[in-house]
């Protein structure tokens, strides 16, 4: 994963409720398995597990608000090329 995209996950990942983000950030980052997570956080596994696939919805919807913003952004303009010294250029107006 390149700097910038895992700059955007961390970015993300912040925005998450604390509790969320805590448990993401064992699950994924340190690579804890539900159960110790639940040993770590004195909480049932259903709840680690409700609220890792919560937190995971979370990062999805962001994701795709994103990609509504990008895609949104192209079909407002309309591609055109243009020619500077024999390279092809693709410019949105």
């Amino acid at each position: 994963m390149e700097k910038y995209e895992k700059e955007k996950l961390w970015k993300a990942v912040n925005s998450l409720p604390e509790k969320q983000r805590r448990r993401i950030i064992l699950r994924f980052y340190y690579g804890l398995k539900i159960s110790q997570i639940s040993k770590i956080e004195e909480c049932d596994e259903r709840r680690i597990n409700s609220t890792l696939s919560k937190a995971l919805q979370n990062l999805r919807m962001q994701i795709i608000e994103k990609m509504k913003k990008i895609q949104f952004f192209f079909e407002k303009r309309r591609p055109f090329l243009y020619f500077l010294h024999s390279n092809i250029y693709i410019a949105f107006c």
